[in-house]
């Protein structure tokens, strides 16, 4: 709002000041504090004339003595107010000079990244220098040092420019800020909405192995092992042979990533096993913004465990039959045997058993009783497993009568 103006007109005088504002704000004229209403003596009006600015008036006709004195304009909308005084002095027409504060341009809010700090910057008109007064909400605040801050840089033309700084700002530091600017011809508001969100919580769920699994195929000379674990994020995997990493070598190894169900699969191929290797498989990972790093490392000992030979025998009568599996293990193993997917029990006609001999293993499978007949022919599971790993054969059977 500018600061108003005496227009004479005969006996009568006129007070006319411009307004920028938008809406439309309600306008107050007052004297000595009391409100003036429209009417007799006193003529207000407020006439729009280009985009938001309007001219506000205030006629007193038959001007007396009476009337003299300090006369304030108080215009309002949701946004704000601001008000302009003038001093009436009868037989005394000269002016004081000066400038009621205003705000001509809308607070701009950036982030200074460097010292980690919102600035808030705004320009102010006024003469003489007003006087600035700082709100969060209906509470009037201070300078907090190291905390929130202020300065006010004087500029040509009645110009200061205003910066409010915080830093570290938190999300307790949000709300609606006002400065109110003051002097002797006038008072003006800026209104700061400031809102500022919590660190997004990091959400997740860190890598749990299950037991690997080590098996032996392609008659014994390939290892397959395969660990499986949760986690979210998806987990990285990184295999070490030793502690240092394991290297793979085309047409030797090949490591695949795959996932099933809620579990994600880490599978190494080694083709043409040919010596015992303790191999542990490690994941890192940051899953939570200051949480630690976690390391979980599993040991998997891929043991011997290979088929040698397969032996079936059974005399000319046709009363007995032998199945036979000699092959290799780093530990003590166990053996099933089946047929058509039903396992058969030591005892009555079978006799199921693991033997040492030598170096080697045998398991061994013996149907012994009065005849071996057709009925018995079939392929015979033989399951071998140890404390690591697993493997089967099939042996085949066939009696003719």
């Amino acid at each position: 709002m500018d600061k108003p103006k005496i227009k004479q007109a005969g006996k009568n005088v006129i007070f006319v000041c411009l307004l920028q504002g938008n809406p439309q704000p309600e306008i107050s004229w007052l004297k000595a504090g009391v409100a003036i209403t429209d009417g007799g003596r006193f003529k207000l009006s407020c006439v729009p004339s280009e985009n938001t600015t309007f001219t506000l008036s205030l006629e007193i006709s038959q001007l007396t003595t009476s009337d003299g004195g300090e006369y304030n304009v108080l215009a309002k909308n949701k946004f704000g107010d601001s008000t302009a005084t003038i001093n009436l002095n009868i037989g005394a027409p000269k002016q004081p000079t000066g400038k009621p504060p205003k705000f001509p341009e809308k607070p701009s809010i950036k982030m200074d990244k460097e010292r980690g700090e919102v600035v808030v910057t705004c320009r102010l008109e006024g003469k003489p220098k007003p006087e600035l007064l700082w709100f969060l909400g209906d509470q009037e605040i201070n300078q907090i040092p190291g905390k929130r801050y202020w300065t006010i840089d004087d500029q040509p033309e009645d110009i200061y420019l205003i910066e409010m700084r915080i830093v570290s700002p938190k999300p307790e530091d949000a709300g609606q800020y006002k400065i109110t600017a003051k002097n002797n011809f006038g008072e003006s508001n800026a209104n700061i909405s400031l809102n500022f969100q919590a660190p997004k919580q990091h959400t997740g769920s860190p890598p749990i192995f299950e037991v690997p699994k080590v098996t032996r195929v392609s008659a014994g000379k390939d290892v397959h092992i395969t660990c499986q674990c949760t986690g979210d994020p998806i987990p990285s995997f990184n295999w070490l042979r030793g502690r240092t990493n394991f290297l793979t070598k085309a047409g030797k190894h090949e490591l695949k990533l795959s996932k099933e169900g809620n579990f994600h699969l880490s599978e190494l191929w080694i083709k043409d096993w040919r010596d015992s290797l303790t191999i542990p498989v490690e994941r890192l990972g940051m899953y939570q913004v200051n949480s630690p790093s976690l390391v979980l490392i599993m040991h998997t000992v891929v043991s011997g465990l290979a088929i040698d030979e397969v032996v079936v025998k059974h005399d000319k009568a046709n009363r007995r039959a032998v199945m036979e599996v000699k092959f290799e293990s780093g530990s003590r193993p166990t053996s099933i045997w089946s047929l058509g997917g039903k396992e058969l029990k030591s005892g009555g006609r079978y006799f199921i058993d693991v033997a040492r001999e030598d170096n080697h293993f045998v398991a061994i499978l013996e149907i012994d009783e009065a005849s071996v007949t057709e009925k018995d022919n079939g392929a015979y599971i033989c399951d071998i497993s140890n404390d690591i790993g697993n493997l089967k054969k099939t042996v085949n059977l066939k009696i003719e009568e």
